[in-house]
Parts: structure tokens; sequence; C-alpha cells
């Protein structure tokens, strides 16, 4: 089943969990991940469309958390590098 969360809702992570990787971020933040991440087509068509919309919705001073998976980065570096400054790329 899907999970929708609502906006502006926070959890905080377990206190020294085990092999977990923590990224401290300050600010507004969106974030987006989609399916099939790793083909080249779907991130043109889908996730850049979705990651517009997002930026649409927020203010430029809003930072967004991405995963470094696919092409999605290396094309957001070449298409649009002040947007590409914005992101906190995050490793799966």
């Amino acid at each position: 089943s899907t999970e929708y969360l609502d906006a502006f809702t926070y959890k905080q992570p377990p206190k020294n969990a085990p092999g977990m990787n923590i990224v401290d971020v300050r600010g507004d933040h969106a974030a987006f991940h989609g399916w099939f991440a790793n083909f080249y087509g779907h991130v043109i068509d889908y996730h850049l469309s979705q990651i517009a919309f997002l930026r649409y919705m927020v203010t430029d001073s809003t930072g967004f958390l991405l995963l470094d998976v696919g092409p999605l980065k290396n094309i957001l570096l070449h298409l649009d590098p002040e947007f590409f400054s914005r992101v906190t790329w995050l490793k799966p």
C-alpha cells in the first residue's frame, strides 16, 4: 500500500542507529524519487517533469533532496547548473 505523508511532517531518526548514514539539512527542502531511475528515457520523460513541477510549487530558496542514482545528476548538471547547486544528492 502507498503511504502519503501530510505536508511538513518529520520523524526524528533513532539515536545512534547502527549503519545509519544521516545527512543533516537545514531550511526548506523538497524531495523526489521515482521508478526506473536508471533508465535515461524514463528520467527524461517522467523525472524531469515531476522535478519541474516541484520547482514551480516551492520558493527559489528551497533546496532539493534527490537520490544519486542513474543519469539524473549528470543531466541536471548540464541542463540547469543553477538548480543543480540547490540539490543535496543522497546515496541510497
